[in-house]
């Protein structure tokens, strides 16, 4: 045992700096492997955590609003929504958009919330007449 320990002091004598550079190398290497990791399962988790903060569980297509729904086991909120307007939409700029691809809903301000998730500044008031969007020609 104590020749061991004689060749290894002798080592560690001659070959310290390389050492440290190794282990620092090691750090660093499983340091990045790590953040790399937690990046990852959070970014796999965005999509659901998103759903689950501001997705509909059950969306349900009706002529006329359901009386009574909001007060069924279970529920915690009712959005309504209207679709403002029926048949293929047309384009000046090429003439048929693709119908499956294309859908029109139109949501009182104080169910927006449940459909857009605003990033930065603050949602429109609708009581300010110039705050409202629209659409302008370009």
């Amino acid at each position: 045992m104590s020749t061991v320990l004689v060749i290894f002091r002798s080592e560690l004598r001659r070959r310290w700096r390389s050492w440290v550079i190794l282990v620092v190398l090691v750090a660093v290497v499983g340091g990045l492997a790590l953040a790399a990791v937690a990046a990852g399962r959070r970014t796999a988790s965005a999509f659901p955590r998103f759903v689950a903060d501001h997705g509909y569980d059950v969306y349900i297509f009706n002529d006329k609003p359901v009386v009574g729904l909001a007060k069924l086991p279970g529920v915690g909120t009712v959005t309504s929504v209207v679709i403002p307007g029926y048949g293929p939409p047309t384009c000046a700029c090429n003439g048929q958009i693709n119908f499956t691809d294309f859908y029109v809903n139109e949501l009182s301000p104080s169910g927006l919330h449940r459909v857009v998730k605003l990033v930065a500044g603050r949602m429109p008031d609708p009581a300010c007449q110039h705050e409202r969007l629209s659409c302008s020609k370009r």
